[in-house]
């Protein structure tokens, strides 16, 4: 799967993010970069405005996520709707609140997510991701157990080394 991502409407319509913090790109671009690797989606993310300290003047790649820039003086929405609109039988789900956007991606034939529904596709497997790893961590510890347990039938087998 890819992701078109409206990167500004993204950051303005999660709620522990901000368009305000100096950091909120990298945030986002890393929020959606751990989202990519547990999934093995990719992304194109695309910004208004210049750039700045983490996305630099053609943009930057982290994995499987793309972050760019409209240029200056043009709006994210532009470059987003001609990926649309051009991209007729290509596979990807665009993702923005914006209603414009959003109709114009599913009359184009592209699936389309709001950003709350995306924030509950990351949520979803970040928790999976989280599931595993406690399900990994309780089979380490039972295997220690056993080891543990086989340990003491072999010291009570041949005794212990004094």
């Amino acid at each position: 799967m890819h992701y078109i991502i409206d990167g500004n409407n993204f950051i303005g319509h999660s709620p522990d993010l901000s368009l305000t913090a100096e950091d909120c790109r990298r945030d986002a671009l890393l929020r959606v970069a751990a989202f990519c690797r547990r999934t093995g989606a990719r992304a194109t993310i695309f910004f208004d405005g210049g750039p700045d300290a983490h996305v630099g003047v053609s943009g930057v790649s982290l994995g499987p996520v793309r972050a760019l820039l409209a240029g200056k003086g043009i709006e994210a929405d532009t470059r987003i709707l001609a990926l649309v609109d051009g991209g007729r039988g290509r596979v990807f789900t665009v993702v923005s609140s914006d209603r414009k956007i959003y109709g114009r991606a599913r009359s184009a034939g592209c699936e389309a997510l709001r950003v709350h529904e995306f924030n509950a596709l990351l949520e979803r497997a970040r928790r999976q991701d989280l599931a595993t790893e406690y399900r990994q961590a309780e089979l380490d510890q039972k295997s220690r157990q056993l080891r543990d347990g086989e340990l003491k039938e072999w010291l009570e087998i041949f005794g212990e080394d004094s």
